[in-house]
């Protein structure tokens, strides 16, 4: 991550976003959701002594402001590096296709005709 996120606050806030995946999508052991398992008991003199068996579930709002700013800042960070990367890589390729003779750049393939994605195609890889 040193190479893609400047230290400090972007780190942090990766750091603390991956926290929450985990806490929400990945592990779910964690403070902020609650279920709490009881039984309600019934009142003296019926024929059931337990009324009902319920679970409590308690869940802090993570999604809030604060949280989706960071993650904006957070994706901010990483695109920043990401289009930095590939006007370097563009430039190393464009350096090395110089030195090739003009004949042999013509030479080469043409790109592959577009094709517009269908619903049909989600599942399908590149």
């Amino acid at each position: 991550m040193s190479r893609i996120l400047p230290a400090g606050q972007p780190r942090e806030v990766r750091r603390y976003i991956l926290a929450l995946r985990n806490k929400h999508f990945v592990h779910d052991v964690n403070l902020w959701t609650q279920a709490t398992p009881m039984a309600v008991i019934g009142p003296p003199g019926k024929s059931e002594n337990v009324h009902a068996v319920l679970c409590s579930n308690i869940t802090a709002r993570t999604r809030d402001h604060a949280n989706l700013n960071n993650l904006q800042l957070l994706v901010s960070s990483a695109l920043s590096w990401v289009e930095s990367r590939v006007d370097e890589l563009c430039s190393e390729i464009q350096a090395e296709l110089e030195k090739q003779p003009y004949d042999v750049l013509l030479a080469q393939p043409a790109p592959p005709a577009y094709y517009a994605a269908t619903a049909q195609d989600v599942t399908k890889p590149r």
